[in-house]
């Protein structure tokens, strides 16, 4: 372990929190992707255990303050692992068919308006991903609307 190892997980908090008000902080994970492209080939895990960010947070900043209670053997068993792994993955797939429609259909929507006759393409086109925005986003906030009302009733 190199004596700095302890204090790089601080730059996870700095990216995170600071991330939020300086976007372009989140730059910094290319660094450490390519340094471990770098470092892989030659030393294999050796950057997890010693340059890794995360690793560094994990082990030297929370562990002191965790409770170390063991995993109930339940969450250890396949029965479980294995639904939630496709549960997870189902949810994972539906986001990417998901956006890809809407960035599909952005794409087609700035393609056919230049020409006049594919008009009527261009309103399918907007409505279908208007549609699947409305099922993939916006249906499943409900916490939405009831701000929208509370807003209508201020002003």
């Amino acid at each position: 372990m190199l004596k700095i190892t302890p204090y790089i997980g601080i730059m996870v908090l700095i990216v995170s929190i600071g991330g939020i008000f300086y976007p372009k902080l989140g730059y910094f994970l290319l660094l450490v992707f390519a340094t471990l492209m770098i470092i892989a080939p030659f030393r294999g895990r050796w950057f997890c255990g010693n340059l890794c960010p995360r690793g560094s947070f994990v082990d030297f900043w929370l562990a002191p303050i965790s409770r170390k209670v063991e995993i109930p053997s339940i969450l250890k068993s396949m029965k479980i692992r294995i639904p939630i792994f496709i549960l997870l993955m189902g949810f994972m797939i539906f986001r990417i068919i998901v956006y890809t429609i809407i960035m599909a259909s952005v794409f087609l929507m700035l393609r056919l308006s230049a020409k006049k006759r594919n008009r009527i393409l261009l309103v399918i086109t907007f409505l279908l991903s208007a549609v699947i925005f409305y099922i993939g986003v916006a249906k499943k906030v409900p916490e939405q609307q009831e701000l929208l009302s509370i807003k209508g009733k201020i002003e």
